[in-house]
This record gives C-alpha cells, structure tokens and sequence, in this order.
C-alpha cells in the first residue's frame, strides 16, 4: 500500500507517481502546478513519506519522525519570516538554495533518498532559480526534489523543462465533501454538517478561500492549533451566512430606490469595509460574484452584467493600486438598489 493513497483527489497524478515508483522510474525532479487550496503539498508529503520509509525496518519510529517534521532526510525550503517584522519575505532567498544544495551533497543520512521539497516555488529569486538550475542538470542519484507551485509561469523555463510535470486539477464537490468530512471529524463541533454545507458552498474547486494555512503545519501537514481551527471555522460559517443573507436582501432590493434600502446600502458597505480579515473579504468578494452572476441569468438584466464586470474591476483596484474599499463598496451597492 502507498501512502499517497490516503489523498483525497488526484487520482491521475497518485497512479503515475505510484507506479513509477515502484518501478523505480520516477523522475529525479517533480514539479507540481495547480491551483492554490488543492492538495499539492499534501500529495509531496505522502510521497516523501513512501520514499523515506522504503525498506525501513523501524516503521513506527520513522513515520513519528516524518509526521513531527524531525527526519533528517527530508527538507523543506518555504519563504522564510523576517526576524525584525515577524512578516513572511517576498522571496525565496538564494543563501536557502545554497544551504539546501550544501545538504543535497551529503549522504542521505537514514533512508536510501533525501527528499526536498521547495513549496511555492515560483516566488524563488532569479539568482536561486540558476543555483537549482545546475542541481537539476547534474542530478543525484540520492536526492529526489519536489518543486510546488501555482505560478509555474514565473519559474525559469530550464527549471520547468529538467522537471516531470504533474498538473493537478482543481477539487470537485464531492472531493471538497469528503476532506471537510475528514478535517471536521477530528474537532469537537456539534454542527458539523451545517458547516460542512456552509464552508463547501464557498470552496468551490479549492480549500483556499477557508483560510486553513495558519492552523496546518506546511511541514507536516498535521493541525497545529485544534482549538484556534475549531474556533475559526465555527465564527467563518457564522460570517457565511450573515453575508449570503445581507447580499441576498440588498439584490432583492434592486431598482427599488428608496432611501430606506440606500441607507442600507451605505452601512454594510461599511461594516463590510471595517473587516479587517483577509479570509472574509475573499470570500465576500466571491459571494458577491456568485450572487450578481445568479441574478443575471435569473432576471436577465444587463444591469446585473454591468454590475458584475464593475464588481470584478473594483475588485482589481483595491488590490492592486489600494483604492478605498468603503467608497468602491458603497459606489457598487448603491448602484445596485438605484
């Protein structure tokens, strides 16, 4: 049996890679491309796990090894924090490429492989792309590199052509289901099927808008705060459906334009703009899409189309050029019951 079994999804990626495994075929360098929230980096840690535990005869004390992130033959180079701000730096450093080089050179010093994973590789600097670039062109026999990322645009094109590539797809529903079901099982929660529906109606294709990552150790995989999760999805289901019942009652509104829902229109734009978590405003920006978007094809208005294009433009601008978010909320929603 192979560990990479235990994925939920992926069935294409999960049979070559398990096959070529076990024809000892697998390519020196995987790169790993899909959408962020889809299980990338949980696939590379079930495979590293079937690599490391290869013909080892302590089992158990090697796979406590690996689910504590303490084997000394698997690496893990991820953006790095600054020490000073204690925020993520904007790139993979080139010193963390020569380090990992440095280690790669040695003996594997348990299992038959070391195995490096570099997660969200694209945001690697130019000068670290050509310090990995020689370590693909001349590979180990010893060493097996697992390169993650959803930008494979933004690497090196000699990176991504020394690389067999696996393209992930994005998450069904069902999929969405059964690994919710699996993250709810393990939280002491009485509604769990209430948020299951919830938080499903809002991953659509990916985990990503949940805001799982600061609960889930990158290296391990494993929840490192059940009680900071459980407390999270329980208030994100709340906020859910507060939005999805504000939005539903200020498009129902539409056209009506009397003042009463004008005033109505101005205050959740601005409760909405109060928030300041990143998760909530992601996921309001995507209801508010999915609602216009069902509004269009329900009534047919080109209104509903203009709104929706004016949503995704506002959308761009707060991002990108920090436009204000309460005026662009206000401008929109006004708009919408006018």
């Amino acid at each position: 049996m192979s560990y990479l079994d235990e994925i939920i999804a992926h069935h294409f990626p999960k049979q070559q890679i398990t096959a070529r495994l076990q024809n000892s075929t697998l390519h020196h360098a995987l790169l790993f491309t899909g959408a962020s929230g889809i299980g990338k980096r949980s696939l590379a840690l079930k495979l590293a796990q079937d690599i490391l535990l290869e013909d080892e005869p302590q089992i158990e004390t090697t796979t406590k090894l690996i689910n504590y992130g303490n084997h000394p033959d698997l690496l893990y180079v991820e953006l790095e924090k600054n020490d000073k701000t204690d925020k993520y730096k904007q790139e993979i450093s080139i010193e963390q490429i020569r380090k990992l080089i440095s280690t790669l050179q040695l003996k594997p010093f348990k299992a038959k492989k070391i195995v490096a994973i570099i997660d969200n590789a694209h945001l690697m600097s130019i000068s670290a792309n050509n310090a990995l670039l020689k370590t693909l062109e001349e590979p180990l026999p010893s060493v097996q590199l697992i390169l993650i990322t959803d930008r494979p645009q933004r690497l090196l094109e000699t990176i991504v052509s020394r690389c067999q590539v696996y393209n992930f797809e994005p998450l069904t529903q069902t999929d969405i289901l059964q690994i919710l079901d699996r993250l709810l099982s393990q939280l002491n929660l009485t509604d769990t099927s209430f948020i299951q529906k919830i938080l499903a109606s809002v991953a659509t294709n990916s985990l990503e808008l949940l805001g799982l990552k600061e609960f889930i150790n990158t290296r391990t995989n494993k929840i490192i705060n059940l009680k900071g999760l459980q407390e999270h999805l329980q208030a994100l289901a709340s906020e859910i459906v507060e939005l999805e019942s504000d939005l539903n009652k200020l498009i129902s509104n539409s056209g009506s334009g009397e003042l009463p829902n004008h005033n109505t229109a101005v205050s959740l734009a601005t409760k909405i703009s109060e928030k300041k978590d990143s998760h909530y405003i992601n996921i309001f920006w995507f209801l508010l899409k999915n609602k216009l978007r069902q509004a269009m094809w329900t009534h047919g208005s080109s209104k509903f189309t203009d709104l929706l294009e004016k949503t995704i433009q506002a959308e761009q601008l707060i991002q990108e050029r920090n436009a204000s978010f309460q005026l662009q909320l206000s401008s929109l929603f006004l708009e919408l019951v006018a």
